[in-house]
């Protein structure tokens, strides 16, 4: 949220008292939010590979180099504009120097861009651009705070105009997340038209579910709705969680900020960010409380606590931006928009309340990560792997990203079980070892396929296909090689190894991954070519 917000808070404060105010982590809920394609963004060079940033940024008044190095130490590598950003030339130049020399970049608003929604707006463009485009501590251009979609054309423009100055560099827009929407198809509708009319770099929102008169119950089916849409148009996504207390937003404890980390990168999120890092000056309106620095520029108790955890989350996400997403399932308890657990090859029971998400990787390895779905208490959970040969722990290790550190399983009939004790909320990453099998979430549609090894052609049967069906082949690291839609029903489908896009597909093990709006199967399969 943003000091250009403040047209939106009123409608906030309506849709509130219309919605259902349920706990998102607690309350077992059924439906779910379908997922379009399912292979991950390709990389863009323009954007880091995982993004954590606080958002706000100190004021320009309490902008120095001592605070930036000081904003680095808290574990961030993006900087937003601050509350109430003065927009000036002079001091977004003075902020990218002192952010390029502690590894920090910045996305950065320029008032001279207000004139973009004058009749002969686009002049202005060139002095910012000038001042931008080649500074190592510049990443991406500020549009606004949660635009409204009478605005998306505007913003198309500016895109357009931008994109012919500063090709190198991208825009940025936060949109309005689930909780500004009576329902989930109208908050569909708005980010994507957003996308289809803008066409943005990244997609990113904010959701806040935890409010002083019930939790709002909608935060899965806003990360795992960000997610579909971004995978549907082949964009990363970054995803705002809540942190300080406001309005009628309460205090958080370190379970529920570690609960929301967690769900953003089981679901793939590429960028992570808290509201707010910088505490804004006081106002009777929206009573703040303390983010990590207060307003006063103290360090708080929330400063030590990212500091702790903010260094694995991105270790775990740098190793997830590099794979590619399958699936995301539920299990003890299944939030809105969530799918509920169903036994596979991969997981074949689970004991306890987790969040699982389910990555391949480019050296053909199987990642899991996996969250305590309760925030409020630690919690033990029994997993039951199928044909593993041994489980490795994503752990931290000094002067690195993170190392695998092997972890004791016990063999089990047909499988290996290893028990995992996680803090209230907490998130680890998984690598497992072993034949792959089949990954199926919830009521996944019903596939054969064969002859298996094949040979110029694989026949493929989908039974008992829901809405939204669709079928793809996916390469050994997750990358989408062709896909089709599927109707309602069975659906009868043959791949001769064509790749979409032209060309055939060489020799591999692939994926075949199947998905509706009830589950998801993706066995692999060894790829002879022609």
């Amino acid at each position: 949220m943003s000091r250009r917000a403040s047209r939106l808070r009123a409608v906030w404060a309506a849709l509130a008292a219309a919605l259902l105010l349920v706990s998102a982590d607690r309350m077992p809920r059924s439906g779910r939010v379908t997922a379009a394609i399912g292979s991950a963004a390709p990389a863009d060079p323009r954007l880091p590979d995982f993004a954590l940033f606080g958002w706000v940024s100190p004021p320009p008044e309490s902008t120095t180099e001592a605070r930036i190095a000081e904003y680095a130490d808290a574990g961030f590598d993006v900087a937003l504009p601050a509350w109430a950003d003065s927009g000036r030339r002079e001091d977004n130049l003075a902020r990218f120097a002192w952010a390029a020399a502690h590894g920090v970049r910045c996305i950065a608003w320029d008032r001279r861009l207000n004139q973009v929604r004058f009749p002969d707006p686009l002049e202005a463009l060139d002095s910012v651009v000038a001042d931008c485009k080649n500074h190592p501590g510049f990443l991406a251009y500020y549009f606004e705070d949660e635009p409204v979609e009478k605005d998306f054309p505007l913003w198309a423009r500016f895109q357009s105009a931008l994109a012919e100055r500063d090709s190198s560099h991208v825009s940025f827009n936060n949109l309005a997340g689930r909780q500004s929407f009576l329902t989930r198809d109208a908050w569909m509708d708005y980010t994507r038209n957003y996308v289809e009319v803008v066409k943005p770099a990244v997609l990113c929102n904010d959701h806040y579910d935890f409010t002083k008169t019930g939790d709002r119950g909608l935060f899965v089916e806003n990360v795992a709705g960000l997610a579909s849409i971004a995978r549907e148009y082949g964009l990363p996504f970054w995803l705002i969680v809540q942190l300080i207390e406001h309005g009628n937003f309460r205090g958080l404890t370190e379970g529920e900020l570690r609960w929301q980390l967690g769900m953003g990168l089981a679901y793939g999120a590429r960028g992570l960010g808290l509201f707010t890092y910088w505490t804004p000056a006081p106002d009777p309106n929206w009573n703040w409380q303390y983010g990590l620095i207060d307003w006063a520029g103290r360090r708080t108790s929330w400063y030590s606590a990212t500091q702790s955890l903010l260094p694995i989350t991105r270790a775990i996400g740098l190793r997830l931006a590099a794979a590619t997403w399958l699936a995301t399932e539920h299990a003890g308890s299944v939030p809105l928009g969530g799918t509920a657990f169903a036994p596979d090859d991969w997981v074949r029971a689970l004991d306890g309340r987790a969040a699982l998400g389910s990555f391949a990787s480019g050296a053909a390895e199987r990642l899991l990560l996996v969250t305590n779905a309760d925030s409020a208490s630690e919690r033990t959970l029994a997993l039951t792997f199928g044909s593993v040969s041994r489980v490795s722990r994503l752990a931290l290790a000094s002067g690195n990203d993170g190392v695998w550190a092997p972890l004791g399983i016990a063999p089990t009939a047909g499988g290996a079980r290893l028990d995992l004790t996680l803090a209230a909320g907490e998130f680890v990453l998984l690598r497992l070892e072993g034949e792959d099998g089949t990954l199926a979430t919830g009521s996944a549609p019903v596939l054969h396929m064969g002859p298996v090894p094949a040979r110029g052609q694989l026949s493929l049967t989908v039974q008992e296909v829901s809405r939204h069906g669709r079928l793809e082949i996916l390469d050994s690291s997750g990358r989408r090689m062709w896909s089709r839609p599927l109707a309602a029903g069975a659906t009868l489908r043959s791949w001769d190894g064509a790749r979409e896009g032209g060309g055939r597909v060489t020799a591999g093990v692939d994926f075949v991954r199947v998905e509706d709006d009830r589950g998801v199967t993706a066995p692999r399969f060894a790829w002879l070519g022609h």
